[in-house]
């Protein structure tokens, strides 16, 4: 179990990112507005087979249908989102920020129904593309699934991948020595991120298969701005406040095939 007591400052962060096993150590039009009202311990269901983004969301039968409903979303205690199982979702980023649940009470990003865990498949960060140049696009864009300035919150049962394929964002240095071309986006499939939030606790990421990220990787000293690819991160981003995870836990993941 990796756990982590103490803080993670400004401008560093922590990444799994070799082929392990840790084990021991929850665009259809934003509707922010909306966000406000809803019930304060709904669950959120998301269907990308039977789905439709213009359900409310809160019943398996009114389930959405994307990543998309989830923009402006506050998500507080005991709240959860939840995938179903079974299904894949391609070229989505799934981003949930300012979620604040309670020791008690967290927020739950994860699966419901029977089955196999529900995949997320980012392909290189399409959701980008025409917006920002393969080159200048930061870690924490090319995320799969990215959770921000979020505290007491649990991420569990999901399969993540980030293979990038194109050979235009490719690096091209496929050759004997080297087995997979690498992309030239800092590519990763979990990650969780303090932009000058202060201090947040209570952070878990559990029981998730995260595999095939072949994101950019730093081949010489010059380049400490472009670590930080890989299956699982956590990010510390910004400047201006002191800032810091407190019982942070990554635990009971399967890693492997992933940059680093």
């Amino acid at each position: 179990m990796y756990m982590a007591k103490r803080r993670w400052k400004a401008a560093a962060s922590f990444f799994l990112a070799a082929a392990l096993t840790v084990s021991g150590a929850e665009l259809a039009s934003p509707i922010s507005a909306q966000a406000e009202t809803r019930d304060a311990a709904a669950t959120y269901y998301i269907d990308a087979a039977n789905g439709d983004d213009a359900n409310n969301g809160t019943s398996e039968g009114t389930a959405w249908k994307t990543f998309a409903n989830l923009e402006g979303l506050k998500l507080t205690a005991g709240q959860k989102v939840l995938l179903k199982a079974g299904c894949t979702w391609n070229e989505e980023k799934l981003m949930i920020k300012d979620a604040k649940g309670t020791a008690a009470n967290p927020v739950v990003l994860g699966k419901y129904g029977e089955g196999a865990d529900p995949v997320l498949n980012g392909n290189g960060s399409p959701w980008l593309d025409g917006k920002i140049s393969v080159n200048s696009r930061k870690k924490e864009d090319v995320a799969v699934v990215h959770v921000q300035n979020s505290e007491y919150i649990t991420i569990q049962n999901l399969e993540v991948t980030n293979w990038e394929n194109d050979a235009s964002d490719l690096m091209g240095e496929k050759s004997n020595s080297v087995i997979y071309d690498q992309s030239k986006s800092m590519l990763t499939g979990i990650l969780v991120e303090n932009h000058d939030a202060g201090e947040l606790k209570g952070v878990v990421i559990k029981d998730n298969y995260v595999h095939d990220v072949n994101g950019y990787m730093s081949q010489n000293g010059t380049e400490g701005h472009k670590k930080g690819s890989g299956g699982i991160m956590a990010l510390v981003t910004g400047g201006n406040t002191e800032s810091y995870y407190t019982d942070l836990k990554i635990t009971g993941n399967k890693v492997e095939k992933v940059c680093h």
